[in-house]
């Protein structure tokens, strides 16, 4: 389990990041956005999370660029 803080709410720009193993909220598709977001609960990762996974993914920087 893991905190509301550290978690994140499913979305297209998570699942491209899904070789990165980030925690995401699971059954959470009913509930209003604005109660996950009361809740903490993470839209999108920070761009150093990204930035460190480059290599992990295999991404370059243009395609870096094309997910920011």
């Amino acid at each position: 389990m893991v905190r509301p803080a550290e978690a994140y709410v499913p979305s297209k720009a998570i699942s491209q990041l899904a070789v990165l193993r980030l925690p995401v909220a699971v059954g959470m598709q009913e509930l209003p956005a604005t109660f996950l977001d009361a809740l903490g609960l993470r839209r999108h990762p920070p761009v150093t999370v990204v930035t460190e996974g480059m290599g992990t993914l295999g991404w370059s920087h243009r395609e870096l660029v094309r997910y920011l």
